[in-house]
């Protein structure tokens, strides 16, 4: 699913997920849904499109089932953490780096210091009371946490990392009920990583016991925690089609979307902000909603795409290969210590 043997059906809901996000940002989220209406169109969208926020929400689905094929591939813990840097980091890096310059010439609300590009970079800035560089970067938090806790339990349980995550996910779940505090873990996403793995063990693995106890705590703590329900079977919807889609191996006709999920991460990174800046730059102008949107959804997907090529796959390649040997090497020290 990532590099070699990719998943059409996969990549091509990574499209569909970052389509969804990109329209709701491009529409709603900085005219009606803002305190000060940024993009300046001629026309009121519906609220409607407000759905496209949930594409975050089957992103985390599709990145549970990821991770569990990650864990399948690396030989250790640390491997798994390598892997999954490679992944995310370097891109994160460039795009925070442009976002950050591009924003000072923005409205004050995109407007950060450097304060909050450091700690952007380290992915809790809310943590430390500083600000994402993008606010479309808060997801990114949620997945390194519960990176750290695949990992961890990869240390203590190998193989049955899944007993471990199953158990954070049950104790987080109770103390989110309780109302003890959603900060540490951002308990209320979990549930999607869990649907997502499930997805992997019965998809590809064939392993009733991970699948269903995954799947079961997943299910039932999503709908638990509150509120928005029809949004909640809305991902449902989503990602019970694509299991479908993968279960048959009948593969549509999905025209440019696997290629769109392809550079989806790059796009997720960089087209809120930026985007947004250049749409609104050119309402002030005179230019039709429908021109300012098509540029500004074009110049994304073209620093994407050249982000995908020139960042994310030879970074990957690059970090992979250099410190995944340094790991295995040090894996093998520390087996015949």
């Amino acid at each position: 699913m990532e590099g070699r043997g990719r998943n059409e059906v996969i990549d091509a809901f990574r499209g569909i997920s970052v389509l969804l996000v990109l329209i709701y940002h491009y529409t709603v989220r900085w005219s009606s849904e803002s305190a000060r209406d940024i993009l300046g169109y001629d026309y009121e969208y519906s609220a409607l499109l407000s759905v496209g926020s949930h594409g975050v929400e089957i992103f985390f689905v599709i990145s549970g089932l990821v991770i569990a094929m990650t864990v399948e591939r690396s030989a250790s813990a640390a491997e798994f953490a390598v892997r999954r840097i490679a992944r995310i980091y370097p891109a994160l890096l460039v795009a925070a780096t442009f976002t950050f310059v591009i924003c000072q010439f923005g409205p004050y609300e995109f407007r950060r210091d450097l304060a909050d590009y450091g700690a952007s970079l380290l992915f809790f800035p809310d943590e430390i009371g500083r600000r994402f560089v993008d606010g479309a970067y808060w997801s990114l938090a949620v997945e390194v946490k519960f990176y750290a806790v695949v990992a961890v339990s990869m240390m203590f349980l190998r193989d049955r990392f899944w007993i471990g995550v199953a158990a954070v996910a049950v104790l987080a779940a109770v103390s989110l009920c309780l109302g003890v505090g959603d900060r540490l873990l951002s308990a209320k996403y979990w549930p999607y990583f869990l649907i997502g793995m499930s997805g992997w063990y019965v998809l590809f693995k064939r392993s009733p016991w991970p699948a269903g106890l995954l799947g079961g705590i997943g299910l039932t703590s999503l709908f638990i925690f509150p509120p928005y329900v029809g949004s909640k079977i809305f991902v449902l919807g989503a990602v019970s089609l694509m299991f479908v889609l993968i279960q048959i191996r009948v593969v549509p006709p999905l025209g440019p979307l696997p290629k769109l999920g392809r550079i989806s991460y790059s796009l997720y990174l960089i087209h809120q902000y930026v985007g947004v800046l250049l749409i609104g730059s050119l309402t002030g102008v005179g230019a039709p909603d429908w021109v300012a949107i098509g540029t500004g959804s074009a110049a994304a997907i073209g620093l994407a795409a050249m982000m995908y090529r020139w960042v994310e796959i030879p970074a990957q390649r690059w970090v992979s290969g250099r410190l995944l040997t340094r790991t295995e090497t040090l894996d093998r020290v520390q087996s015949a210590a």
